[in-house]
């Protein structure tokens, strides 16, 4: 099983930020036993290998995920013994180098019998103690220590070249394990990590122990094993028929606990829930298998659970008879993006739909959050586009492993009853997830225009499989079947010049089709170079193509269409290798081609484009005489002198079409025209396909203006402003309308001798959309909005604080009011408006008093007698002087308490209630002030100390303080230092986390959620993180992050967590 929680995560992770949607098809694949894959270890009959796989992250430092894969039934140091090979793979899926790890190789010292069947299962428990090597646990279920395949765990610290540095082991008689062994209980059927459960700060595991006999022989268990930093048992719950609080119903060899797989917190109450395989459950057909999903208690008993069967849990798929469904459980990965787990369950002898014989399967299986079934996708071969040949009985799904690499995402499959190269030696599946990919590796020209030996050779396919190709050549559908060689390729024969398009390849046994490039293949040398002449004018026929480098003498067929017609010729070319064509019009000849009649080879050059000459006119327009008139032109230039030409315009949507004759300077004037806007101006030659136009063109009335002022109304209540418009006509009716306060009003009235026009008895506002109309020429001018004002009104303002912090005496004054007049204030004080009646005394002056401290907002002082009004600025009536100066000093280190908070510019001496908010809990303390009228609140920790109240007790006097950070940092071999929090909330401060004070040291930052989700991945260029997944805020909570760094030319990891505050 692979081990994917939020401590540890292996490095196939790394790529998750960079996954897209995902294609659930299998693009590439690749099987490693002693005949592929480059493995050169040497396997033995019934070795088993592939019996089980873990990912084990990049042991070797190449980029690459490495493998930890199971042969139980090895044989060094005694029959059946059992052994694990390490592979070191590359990024082509091919072993780069292997060590084994048994008896009698691989460093390993620990002591194991004939028939222990070391290596049955296998675990990547990533660095539990963080001592820079990788832990591996080893299931061994037919270990005897206490008693006939009681079984064991072995848990292997691994250096990076594959041979074990340490081991411990876990059985009936060591590790400090004291649960009860129920008989032959085969404990080690399956490992998991399963993070921290109970809190203690050490990663704890769950154990199988697939025939254990509580409530009935075989029907298995699972141990949740609380562990010790040293890797011995702490403590443990047994979960099974009889314990654990698990109420499912367990028959005899159901064998639960067959698998196991960590899926995180997936019910989301904070503690890890698991998926427990009992791979023999009989629902509805004989050993078809199932798993169940167990929502657990952080004491590790069960809360809740969900089983996935053929009767129960939403999958929709049979599971066939002997399929053994959950043999082996891996996951969890999430590749759709849909925040939903998805988990790989292997049926080893599931029946294949497509060769009807037990080959086995996978189920790559999505879990909604109450483990139920989402979606589900079944892989053998035929399935999903594995082209993957496999036997009746291989026993293909055995074991299953997946993981992430570079956002592709990838399943190592265990088939370990293949028998390639033995009987039972094993053999291992690399499958790849992604889009169906062939491609053209190379393509051969026939050797001459008649022939057709040209070749197209297509690559990237599945090795000695058949393919079903359809194409098109030069337009003509053709299908033709295929198979592939062993390196995966084949090659399309007998081919003629021409162009090859809509290439598709097609798997016969997957049905899995792919497109491929288009492909064109030439023939003999024929290549025609081509000029044009363009017509000596638009419309004349005397352009010309000149055709050249041909052979002389020669007859060639050329053929073209031009407006439609098709056109046919047989010429010799000259003694020059040429063939000139004359007499041509301007335009398109298309589909132009020369056919050598003599070898019968010809070259299409497409089409051959002859330009006209330029037709580009000028348009002037001249505007009408008055208003009213109609002597407006439009005059179009640059016209061929004395021809005839359409043209068509269109005015107030009507459309106006006549002929003209150009004059002898090739110009046509259009008269007689209204002011307006003449729109889509079209000239036609009637003799040649030649035009030109204009968008549009604007012909406007003489020009009309009057020039406005303004007078404003004596006072605030008075009609007596006025509005004047000058230079108008002399004697002239006119009519003037005009908006205002909404209202749309109409004056008719008369310019005097002088031409001004008079609007009057108009009161205080703002008058839009003046327009104005000389009747008798229909003249019309706009005129800009003209606002007439209020008469001066103004006081002005002062104030005068309160005394004291609760006392109501102070007041504010407004100034140079009318004296002896009745006022109303209004004003608003901490969102209540309040009104207040005061007159003016002899000075004119109004006082508002008997004021607390506030903020007053809105005030409008209003004249009653001539409902002058006057806004006043916003005023503030503070405390008497209690200004606070805070300050901070950090804690000595990230785990000391000595940090503090600083108050000057207290009163010396007086006694003072401080109180904030620290990690959710509110702090009050009482402090005397000293001499110098400082406050200290020390012992604090780093974190952030929010709404902080001072309060000076004998004076009610009050500062406040939104928050003050206290932060810390912690160096890491003088390479960088981590600070432990951050707060990114958009204020510019501490907004986003990064390493501090980076030494020359390159790294990766892996940050992770609480369930093991990778967040994002920091580096030297992309260095900070802002507290976003894919744009979206994350809560406040800690997140662990995984630094790996080097530094002296040492690769190095640092693990750790932050904290996120908003």
């Amino acid at each position: 099983m692979n081990y994917k929680t939020f401590i540890i995560v292996s490095i196939a992770c790394l790529c998750a930020l960079f996954s897209f949607a995902q294609n659930y098809t299998v693009s590439n694949f690749q099987k490693i036993n002693e005949l592929t894959g480059n493995f050169t270890g040497s396997l033995d009959v019934n070795d088993n290998f592939g019996v089980s796989i873990a990912q084990i992250g990049d042991l070797d430092g190449n980029g690459v995920t490495d493998f930890a894969v199971g042969a139980f039934n090895d044989d060094d140091g005694g029959t059946n013994s059992g052994a694990v090979w390490i592979l070191f793979m590359d990024a082509n899926d091919q072993v780069i180098s292997h060590t084994k790890i048994s008896s009698t190789s691989g460093n390993f010292t620990g002591d194991l019998d004939p028939n222990d069947g070391f290596g049955v299962s296998v675990a990547y428990l990533g660095d539990l103690n963080s001592d820079g090597l990788i832990e591996l646990a080893v299931g061994a279920t037919y270990d005897g220590d206490g008693g006939f395949w009681h079984g064991a765990v072995w848990i292997l610290s691994l250096n990076s070249d594959g041979t074990v540095n340490s081991h411990s082991k876990i059985s009936d008689t060591q590790g400090g394990f004291t649960g009860f062994i129920n008989g032959d209980a085969v404990f080690g059927t399956d490992i998991e990590n399963i993070g921290d459960l109970n809190g203690d700060g050490i990663e704890d595991l769950a154990v199988g122990s697939r025939r254990d006999a509580d409530g009935g022989s075989r029907r298995g268990a699972v141990w949740i094993l609380f562990m010790n930093a040293d890797f011995t048992v702490n403590s443990f719950q047994k979960i099974s028929d009889t314990q654990g609080n698990f109420t499912a119903i367990l028959e005899f060899e159901d064998y639960f606990g067959g698998s196991i797989v960590n899926v995180g917190d997936l019910d989301q109450d904070g503690v890890t829930d698991i998926v427990v395989s009992a791979y023999r459950d009989d629902d509805q057909i004989i050993n078809s298998g199932s798993f169940y999903v167990l929502f657990l208690n952080a004491d590790g008993t069960v809360k809740g659970y969900q089983k996935v069967s053929n009767s129960e849990g939403g999958l929709n798929g049979i599971i066939s008879n002997g399929a053994l469904f959950g043999r082996m459980i891996d996951g969890v990965v999430d590749i759709d993006n849909d925040g939903k787990v998805e988990i790989l369950v292997g049926a080893l002898g599931q029946l294949n739909p497509t060769q009807m014989n037990q080959t086995g399967a996978i189920y790559l299986i999505e879990l909604n959050s109450d483990g139920t079934v989402s979606e589900e996708y079944m892989y053998t071969f035929g399935e999903n586009c594995f082209g993957g040949v496999l036997e009746n009985g291989d026993f293909f799904g055995g074991s299953v492993a997946v993981w992430n690499d570079a956002g592709t995402y990838h399943f190592a499959i265990g088939a370990y009853k293949d028998s390639d190269t033995g009987t039972d030696k094993g053999a291992v599946w690399i499958l790849e997830l992604g889009a169906q990919f062939y491609n053209v590796v190379g393509s051969q020209d026939p050797t001459d225009c008649a022939t057709d030996n040209g070749e197209i050779t297509i690559g990237n396919l599945d090795p000695n499989s058949t393919y079903n190709i359809t194409y098109e050549m030069d337009g003509n559908p053709i299908m033709t079947t295929m198979t592939s060689d062993l390196n995966g390729m084949f090659v399309l024969a007998g081919l003629s010049a021409g162009n090859y398009t809509n290439i598709s390849v097609t798997n016969t046994a997957t049905n899995c089709l792919a497109t491929v490039n288009d492909v064109t293949l030439n023939g003999v040398s024929f290549d025609v170079n081509f000029t044009t002449q363009i017509p000596s004018a638009c419309g004349a026929s005397d352009g010309s193509i000149s055709l050249s480098n041909l052979v002389t003498s020669n007859t060639y067929q050329i053929t073209y269409s031009l407006n439609g017609n098709s056109v046919n010729l047989n010429l010799n070319a000259n003694t020059s290798g040429e063939i000139v064509l004359t007499n041509l019009l301007g335009g398109t000849y298309t589909s132009f081609t020369v056919l050598d009649t003599s070898s019968n080879c010809e070259d299409v050059l497409g089409d051959i484009f002859i330009a006209e000459p330029v037709f580009l006119l000028n348009f002037t327009a001249s505007m009408t005489s008055t208003c009213g008139a109609s002597d407006g032109t439009i005059l179009i230039s640059n016209l061929t002198p004395n021809q005839e030409y359409v043209v068509d315009y269109f005015y107030e949507s009507n459309q106006v079409q006549n002929i003209y004759n150009a004059n002898a300077t090739g110009e046509i004037v259009l008269t007689g025209l209204t002011a307006g806007l003449y729109e889509f101006i079209m000239v036609v030659d009637t003799l040649a396909p030649c035009t030109d136009g204009i968008g549009q063109i604007l012909i406007e009335n003489a020009a009309f203006t009057v020039t406005p002022s303004s007078t404003n109304p004596s006072s605030c209540n008075a009609s007596d402003g006025s509005i004047i418009f000058e230079d108008a006509t002399a004697n002239e009716a006119y009519t003037i309308t005009y908006i205002l306060n909404g209202t749309t009003i109409t004056a008719n009235i008369n310019s005097d001798a002088s031409g001004t026009l008079l609007l009057t008895n108009l009161g205080i506002g703002l008058y839009e959309a003046i327009v104005v109309e000389e009747v008798a020429t229909n003249c019309v001018t706009t005129i800009a909005d003209i606002l007439l004002e209020n008469t001066n009104f103004s006081v002005t303002p002062s104030s005068t604080n309160p005394s004291s912090c609760n006392v109501s005496d102070g007041s504010i004054i407004f100034e140079d009011a009318t004296a002896n007049e009745a006022y109303t204030i209004t004003y608003i004080l901490n969102g209540t408006t309040t009104t207040a009646n005061i007159n003016s005394d002899a000075s004119g002056t109004l006082l508002l008093t008997n004021l607390g401290i506030g903020l007053y907002e809105a005030i409008v002082v209003e004249e009653v007698a001539t409902n002058c009004v006057t806004t006043i600025a916003d005023i503030l009536l503070e405390n008497p002087s209690f200004s606070v100066t805070p300050s901070s000093t950090n804690p000595s280190s990230c785990n000391v308490s000595d940090g503090s908070i600083i108050f000057e510019g207290v009163t010396a001496n007086e006694v003072y209630t401080v109180s904030y908010t620290f990690n959710t809990e509110t702090i009050t303390a009482t402090i005397l002030s000293d001499n110098q009228g400082v406050i200290t609140v020390g012992n604090l920790a780093f974190g952030i100390y929010a709404d902080i109240t001072l309060i000076e007790d004998n004076s009610g006097c009050m500062a406040i303080f939104s928050f003050l950070e206290l932060t810390c940092v912690q160096e890491i071999d003088a390479c960088f230092q981590v600070r432990r929090f951050f707060t990114p909330n958009a204020d510019g401060f501490n907004d986003v986390w990064q390493l501090e004070n980076v030494q020359n040291c390159n790294y990766f930052v892996y940050i992770y959620d609480r369930y093991g989700k990778n967040i994002t991945i920091l580096t030297p260029n992309f260095p900070t993180w802002d507290g976003t997944y894919k744009g979206n805020k994350l809560p406040s909570s800690d997140y662990w992050i995984s630094i790996k760094y080097v530094q002296n030319g040492q690769e190095l990891e640092y693990i750790t967590h932050i904290t996120l505050k908003r």
